[in-house]
């Protein structure tokens, strides 16, 4: 593997500069399997058929409001090599946070230094179900060879019921238009 350049694997953010990806607010993510393998199930007259892989994504994904108190699901769906889902995130965390965070003079030097995204943000909240889930498939016998997920995930900020309707309409939809997926050729194809 080459050395790493800053230069050649700076990754562009879709991000939205500035928000605070922990805060009270609707959430879509879309999180797609390594190589979009088509791990997770098929689509059979426009609905899909989950694998036994598929089956925990779907599971776990249930399991999130008793784990994650903060998360309120809405709509999702378990793609043959994605998962789409919509989820209100609910205030309260920052509060509790701010009184858990090292005094600064230790991240200052190193000691302490926080790790990973920020607690309570959705991509802890991602990181943690993308964690539950490889165990999950681990303990099942059903993992994968290597890793299970692509490294990053599709994040979007919901900002008005307008587009939280055209998202639930994305993800509703979603089985009937696979034949449209600009993965779906590699994935059935193993291209």
């Amino acid at each position: 593997m080459p050395p790493y350049d800053p230069e050649k694997h700076h990754r562009r953010s879709i991000r939205l500069p500035d928000y605070d990806y922990s805060d009270a607010g609707a959430y879509f993510i879309t999180l797609c399997a390594r190589n979009h393998g088509c791990l997770f199930g098929t689509v059979e007259n426009g609905a899909v058929r989950l694998t036994a892989l598929g089956e925990i994504v779907r599971d776990e994904w249930l399991k999130t409001p008793a784990i994650r108190p903060r998360v309120f699901p809405d709509l999702f769906v378990v793609m043959p090599n994605h998962f789409h889902a919509i989820f209100f995130l609910a205030p309260g965390l920052k509060d509790h946070a701010r009184k858990c965070r090292p005094h600064p003079i230790l991240v200052k030097y190193g000691h302490l230094r926080p790790k990973g995204p920020k607690r309570g943000s959705v991509g802890a909240i991602v990181g943690q179900l993308k964690g539950a889930i490889s165990r999950a498939a681990r303990k099942a016998g059903v993992a994968p060879v290597g890793s299970l997920w692509q490294r990053d995930l599709y994040e979007h900020v919901i900002r008005n019921d307008r587009d939280l309707d055209a998202r639930r309409h994305y993800v509703q939809n979603n089985p009937t238009r696979w034949t449209e997926d600009e993965y779906y050729r590699k994935g059935i194809e193993g291209v």
